[in-house]
């Protein structure tokens, strides 16, 4: 995109417009490849997913895992800080412990916690 090398990482939220089927026929579909990504690197996680499959998402670079650049400490900050938000904007309600698929901190990169 724009010249830049690839990271590896997709969005979770990242769709895709599919308008033909295995059959041929026409459809309008959407489908959300951010969380067939995140299905690849479960099953990669859990040893079942079939090596040939594990091969060719690693020959087109695709990360194993979406934290290999930020630290564990980082994130559960930025999650900290997420919790804290919620809890400020309701607090009848507070935080009901979810995370939009979605959400990126406003740091500098953004970070993806959904």
């Amino acid at each position: 995109r724009n010249g830049q090398l690839w990271d590896g990482n997709v969005p979770t939220n990242y769709k895709i417009r599919s308008n033909i089927s295995s059959d041929g026929t026409e459809i309008d579909e959407e489908k959300n490849l951010g969380r067939w990504i995140n299905r690849q690197r479960s099953l990669f996680q859990a040893g079942k997913l079939k090596k040939e499959r594990q091969l060719d998402l690693e020959r087109i670079g695709l990360k194993w895992s979406v934290l290999l650049t930020t630290s564990w400490s980082t994130m559960y900050q930025s999650l900290v800080d997420y919790s804290e938000e919620r809890r400020k904007e309701r607090p009848d309600i507070g935080w009901d412990g979810n995370v939009p698929a979605n959400y990126k901190t406003d740091s500098n990169p953004p970070l993806n916690l959904g």
